[in-house]
């Protein structure tokens, strides 16, 4: 429902096909098994009593908010970034982008950041996983020129040609079943 026409299906498509073509995923599992072995050496060394419980909740939180999360938000503004140039190249207008996110915003664009926090419920953007709606479109607009230099407008596809209604056709005389259906 947010897409609303085929420019913010390519929007949602070249951010997401970023995701993959940058290996996101990957960076994402390999950084998850560190973090992993580093919350496990937390846990145990609060265990052994080598280390105050609240001290290693304390670090593991840090290290989410201070490493983690803003890793997250830099994959999801190169996804932003290379899936707007993708969806240029494509042929599909840039400025569209602005228009999609300013619907998953769910707010109007003078209101994003300020008094409206639709899509992100009024998290602060150093707790998300995403830039802020604002910062996401600011960040697209000053993309825009840059990727404009890519954009090659493609023209509309052909309109399907519509069959010809078929005429009806005599039997044929020298036919078999001279069009008794029996053939």
């Amino acid at each position: 429902k947010k897409t609303e026409n085929e420019a913010g299906v390519a929007t949602v498509m070249g951010h997401e096909v970023t995701h993959a073509i940058q290996r996101h995923g990957v960076e994402r599992m390999s950084r998850g098994i560190l973090e992993q072995v580093a919350q496990v050496g937390a846990l145990a060394g609060a265990a052994a009593g080598k280390l105050n419980p609240q001290a290693a909740i304390g670090l593991l939180s840090a290290y989410g908010v201070g490493v983690s999360l803003p890793f997250d938000r830099a994959q999801e503004t190169e996804a932003d970034k290379i899936g707007l140039r993708l969806m240029a190249e494509a042929g599909y207008d840039p400025h569209e982008a602005v228009a999609f996110w300013e619907r998953m915003s769910g707010c109007p664009r003078n209101m994003i950041g300020k008094l409206c926090f639709r899509s992100g419920a009024g998290i602060p953007e150093f707790l998300s996983t995403h830039p802020s709606d604002e910062n996401r479109i600011r960040n697209i607009e000053r993309w825009i020129p840059e990727v404009m230099k890519n954009y090659n407008p493609v023209a509309p596809p052909p309109s399907v040609p519509q069959p010809s209604p078929k005429k009806p056709v005599a039997p044929d005389p020298n036919s078999a079943d001279n069009g008794r259906g029996l053939g």
